[in-house]
This record gives structure tokens, C-alpha cells and sequence, in this order.
């Protein structure tokens, strides 16, 4: 007897706000402070999904098309205006390998026009490409509970790309990380 699937279209337009969370001067010495200096950004992104239900187990398949719109011009820290991509496009898939109940994630996007300010440096990077991929791999052990928790899975994360997470996106990243997540995926 096959699943019995059915399948949801739809679009999303939102506005965010990103923070790395971090509290350190903007500049120190005169230079902007890459090690943990605070830095935020503001964007507009519009996005069309779609999803394949199986409608005894949740969301089986999961595409997402988007293009977001950075707005440099809103952070309230000014010498900020200029370093992120203007422009990114991204395209996801989200599959559930029903056989094993492992999640998986593979998103490639697109920045263009980025651009990098500091004090007596003005450089621009043009047309350059960003990957991740995501899993989630359920932990079917009944003796290993952590905090009472359940729904346990491995998380497992590579990125190629730019490092989002440093100011004006200079350095260049190869990264796998691990953890323990709980929820559903």
C-alpha cells in the first residue's frame, strides 16, 4: 500500500532582522573589530515553496525558491551600510529518506554584488556561490535519553562558501559541524 501524499504550493514575502549576537566594539584601534565586534542586518525576502505531505507522517518532500533583498541602509550602525550582498537567490530541498527516517537539506545560493568596507579598504566580490547541507539523523536508541528528552537525532552541517557568521563576510569557509538536536524535522 503506497503513502498517500498530497501536495501545497504557496508563497511568503517577510522582513528580518539578523544579529551575531556579539557586544564588542565597532571598531577598535581603528579598524573594524572582525573578532567580536556587534554587527546586524535588515532584509526583505520573498519565497515560493513547495511541499509533498504524506498525510500520516508530515511533510515528506520540501522545495523552497527565494530572493532576498539586504536593506544595508537600516542597520542603525552607520560604518555598516556597505558590507553585505545587495542580492541573494537561493534554492532548497528538504527530503525525508523515509527508509531510515533521516532528514536531509541541500541549499546553493547565489550573492551578488557584495560588497566589504573598513577604513582605508573599499573592495567589491562579484557573483560567488554558497552551499549547505543538512542532516538529521534520528537517534533510535530508547536507552539514550538526555534531559528527558525524545525525538533525538544527530545534526550534522557542512557550508562552502563565505563565513556569514564574520563581519564583512572575508573569509572563506570549508566547515562541517555536529551536535544532538531534539524535535521534529
Amino acid at each position: 500500500m503506497g503513502k498517500e501524499l498530497h501536495s501545497v504550493h504557496y508563497l511568503s514575502l517577510g522582513v528580518h532582522h539578523y544579529s551575531n549576537g556579539q557586544s564588542g566594539e565597532h571598531y577598535t584601534g581603528g579598524a573594524i573589530n572582525t573578532k567580536d565586534g556587534s554587527f546586524s542586518l535588515d532584509y526583505v525576502e520573498l519565497a515560493y515553496y513547495y511541499e509533498t505531505i504524506d498525510k500520516a507522517g508530515g511533510p515528506d518532500d520540501w522545495w523552497k525558491v527565494n530572493v532576498r533583498k539586504y536593506l544595508t541602509g537600516w542597520t542603525w550602525e552607520s560604518p555598516q551600510h556597505d558590507y553585505y550582498e545587495k542580492w541573494l537567490f537561493e534554492a532548497s530541498r528538504k527530503k525525508r529518506l523515509n527508509r531510515y527516517g533521516i532528514t536531509t537539506q541541500l541549499t546553493a545560493g547565489y550573492k551578488h554584488d557584495r560588497t566589504y568596507v573598513s577604513p582605508g579598504d573599499n573592495a567589491s566580490f562579484r557573483d560567488n556561490m554558497q552551499y549547505t547541507a543538512e542532516a538529521f539523523i534520528p537517534v533510535k536508541c530508547p536507552k539514550v535519553r538526555f534531559f528527558h528528552w525524545d525525538n533525538m537525532s544527530v545534526y550534522l552541517r557542512w557550508d562552502k562558501g563565505y563565513d556569514y557568521y564574520n563581519i564583512n563576510y572575508q573569509n572563506r569557509i570549508n566547515r562541517l559541524q555536529a551536535g544532538l538536536v531534539t524535535g521534529n524535522f
